[in-house]
């Protein structure tokens, strides 16, 4: 029985031992015994019957002693046996198949090095770019940015590389001037703490700068109200509070961890990031991963990351990725830039809004990873606020405008890169029409590719629509002369293109599906080859493949619209001319069912149901549309893009009523007719005359609440000086009595409580045309806000 006790406790010590390593060992141990005991059941059996008749046992190993005989008493079925033959088997297979896991992993870690993977990145941010260009949404000749932007961010991807050039910023800064002003006030000497900041940038790195930053931009704002409580004017501090703000706008580009930049359709998003990955991230060797929304899991971003990375490092965790990249970038003092290009166009945005949060949550703690994200605006309001409610909002540098406000000079440098670049030759292209084609670099980009190679071309005004019908038939021949030539349009099947968009758009409205439509929806076998052909072109339609969940292994061919506005203008088309006359009642199931807040065709078919809906002129039609809750926003964003003979005197009532009704409203209709609709002469309904009238209406609480915002500092407006400084050019040109520049300083007058320069500037245009400036101002004394007549009053006896 010692001997039994001994061998019992030699198993437990040893299975103890091997357990906690949970290894196939321990499992197999516990097989072992039992089929040992079983098969040596009577005699141990017999010693526990002899061993029970002892009368000196304690009471813990008699309650065993009896446990055990009752086990040992009858023999087990031989079912059980099987039973956990078969289980130790299956457990055994999958020992197996996990060690060959394991040791293929630990293998292909081994194996994998640091340069590999920093190699894997580059290939895939160079592919990712590549693709970009391919598909024309990147063409890196036409890519113009402002100097603050590309600085900034510059500072935000290369924290310690710039950290010297900060340091050089701050040597530099020169207070002499401020400083002889201040002893003239007897106020005392003023510096900022360069010393102080000078040690803080010593030995910056990966793991400390965002402290040591935070601690400079301490440092900065103490001398920032240092400098707001000095007595001297405010003239005189202007230049040193300049140099503090651009210098604290610096250092929270560099200490943000999380980059989100969410912009309108077609400003230059997907431009922007794909040249600072080409000229900058590529060309400093920075680590970076590229992805765009549609390449997402939404379920798993990590995974993406490691299949996007395939085959060039597959077999490896993303943990491990993730500390091999870490071992380089501290190593080398830079940082891993993981970008996300368009949120919005993933398609299950609610699951992706969680999981993208949870991911930059799991990560943004490690001080080397940064991250940069874009999406449209609207998407980004409805389905991924989240972010900037999130752990790591005090992370987080949310840029809302990414282009700003083009000068004179930009805009004519950008519209020559495009011509130049679509070989657009002695083009006349109107001041107005310019000035529809810088509002969207999409718009701009559509417009040349509709016109590419044409010599000679006059434009008076941009008509959106027209522009978009032009673009597709460009496109259908350019696609109908490649086929024809590689002799593919005689094959049997989809050799119409306009049938095959049809077809595509009617799936899509069928299926209430806009993105990700199968392939083999369209395709038999004798058609799949002319169809491949055409959309490998990549010109208006391109195909992706699709992961399907079901299956490991298995990928799904799908097809996607090269731009998403142009699906949403066919979308558009097929339901004003095929479903609106064919069943108006499917017609307002469908867009009150698929132009809500969540869906990605509401900004783009929004815009072009109303235009088309207006071309149409359909009184039925325009009266559905009226009644859809974003008629108003997509009225006021496209008026504008409308041929002034489409526009009636309904559409000015309109306006009237939302100019007053809406701020935002009101700095879009009013900076469009000022920018757009000075010419009487071109536009003879919608003019900046209309709005003149309308503001003579206007009493002073309506200026103040809604015309006046239009000329602040605040998102979307025109700065009053901005302004100023734009007709003081126009001032100084030559033009005679008759010129619409006439009525730009009519409507400069209503701006005169604004800015002492509109006076100034006022006081120039009478001295060169006082009988036009006269005509102007007696026009004020009628005028419903009498607060605004007397300023204007007071300014007219100092002529």
């Amino acid at each position: 029985m010692n001997k039994i006790k001994e061998n019992i406790e030699w198993g437990i010590t040893q299975y103890l031992r091997l357990r906690p390593k949970k290894t196939f060992i321990g499992i197999t141990f516990l097989v072992l015994v039992f089929y040992i005991s079983q098969a040596t059941r009577g005699n141990i059996y017999g010693i526990i019957l002899d061993e029970l008749k002892k009368e000196d046992l304690n009471t813990i190993v008699n309650f065993v002693l009896k446990v055990a005989s009752k086990y040992f008493a009858s023999p087990i079925d031989t079912v059980w046996f099987i039973v956990i033959g078969v289980i130790y088997l299956i457990v055994a297979v999958i020992e197996y198949n996990k060690s060959i896991y394991v040791s293929y992993t630990d293998k292909r870690i081994a194996e994998t090095s640091i340069k590999t993977i920093i190699n894997a990145l580059k290939r895939q941010v160079e592919n990712q770019v590549q693709k970009q260009v391919n598909s024309h949404k990147y063409i890196p000749e036409t890519f113009i940015e402002t100097y603050n932007l590309k600085e900034h961010f510059r500072y935000y991807l290369a924290p310690i590389f710039f950290s010297k050039k900060f340091g050089e910023t701050i040597k530099r800064a020169d207070y002499s001037y401020l400083n002889i002003l201040l002893k003239r006030a007897d106020e005392k000497r003023y510096n900022i703490k360069k010393r102080y900041i000078k040690y803080r940038l010593r030995r910056i790195n990966t793991e400390n700068y965002i402290s040591r930053y935070k601690q400079i931009e301490n440092s900065l704002k103490q001398s920032q109200e240092d400098l707001s409580t000095r007595k001297i004017s405010s003239n005189s501090k202007w230049k040193a509070e300049y140099k503090f703000k651009n210098l604290i706008e610096e250092i929270s580009h560099i200490k943000s961890k999380i980059a989100l930049i969410t912009e309108s359709a077609g400003q230059g998003k997907t431009n922007f990031v794909c040249d600072l990955a080409h000229g900058f991230l590529l060309k400093h060797e920075i680590p970076t991963v590229f992805l765009l929304g549609n390449q997402i899991n939404a379920q798993n971003i990590e995974t993406s990351i490691l299949d996007i990375l395939s085959p060039n490092i597959s077999g490896i965790p993303f943990s491990v990725i993730i500390n091999k990249i870490e071992e380089y970038c501290t190593k080398n003092n830079k940082c891993f830039i993981i970008i996300i290009d368009g949120l919005n166009e993933n398609s299950s945005p609610t699951a992706f809004s969680e999981s993208i949060e949870t991911f930059i949550e799991r990560y943004n703690a490690k001080s080397f990873i940064k991250f940069l994200i874009t999406c449209r605006t609207e998407y980004f309001q409805h389905n991924f606020k989240n972010i900037t409610e999130a752990s790591f909002k005090s992370d987080l540098l949310h840029i809302d405008k990414l282009k700003g406000r083009f000068n004179e000079d930009l805009n004519k440098k950008l519209l020559d890169r495009y011509l130049k670049h679509f070989k657009i030759k002695n083009s006349k292209i109107s001041k107005e029409a310019k000035k529809q084609l810088f509002e969207s670099f999409l718009l701009l980009r559509i417009f040349c590719e509709a016109y590419e190679g044409v010599e000679n071309l006059i434009i008076q005004d941009i008509q959106k629509a027209e522009i978009f019908q032009m673009y597709f038939e460009v496109k259908r021949a350019e696609i109908t002369r490649k086929l024809k030539g590689e002799n593919l349009l005689n094959i049997e099947g989809i050799a119409d293109i306009n049938n095959f968009i049809e077809k595509l758009v009617k799936y899509m409205i069928e299926h209430e599906k806009f993105i990700n439509i199968p392939l083999n929806e369209f395709a038999g076998v004798e058609s799949r080859e002319m169809l491949i052909r055409y959309i490998d072109e990549n010109i208006l339609v391109r195909r992706d493949l699709e992961s399907v969940e079901k299956g490991i292994f298995l990928d799904s061919e799908v097809l996607n619209f090269t731009y998403d506005e142009f699906r949403d203008y066919c979308i558009s088309d097929y339901l004003i001319n095929t479903l609106f006359s064919d069943n108006q009642e499917s017609f307002i199931r469908f867009i009150e069912n698929n132009l809500n807040k969540e869906s990605l065709i509401l900004e783009g078919c929004s815009s072009f149901l109303f235009l088309r809906g207006k071309l149409k002129n359909n009184a039925d039609l325009n009266a559905i549309l009226a009644n859809q809750h974003w008629y108003n926003q997509s009225f006021v964003k496209n008026i504008f893009y409308l041929n002034d003979s489409c526009v009636n005197d309904k559409d000015l009532e309109l306006l009237k009523e939302l100019i007053i009704s809406n701020k935002q409203y009101a700095t879009e209709i009013v900076l469009d007719i000022i920018i757009q609709r000075y010419d009487t002469g071109n536009y003879q309904m919608l003019n900046i005359e209309f709005l003149i009238d309308y503001l003579f209406e206007l009493d002073e609480e309506q200026f103040e609440k809604y015309i006046y915002p239009s000329f602040d500092n605040s998102y979307n407006s025109f700065p009053i000086k901005e302004f100023v400084e734009q007709l003081v050019d126009v001032l100084k040109r030559d033009w005679g009595k008759d010129s619409p520049y006439h009525n730009l300083f009519a409507f400069l007058v209503f701006l005169i409580p604004l800015n002492y320069r509109v006076a100034d500037l006022l006081k120039d245009y009478n001295k060169k045309y006082p009988d036009k400036h006269i005509a102007h101002l007696k026009r004020f004394a009628t005028m419903k806000n009498d607060s605004l007549s007397q300023k204007v009053l007071d300014y007219a006896n100092t002529l």
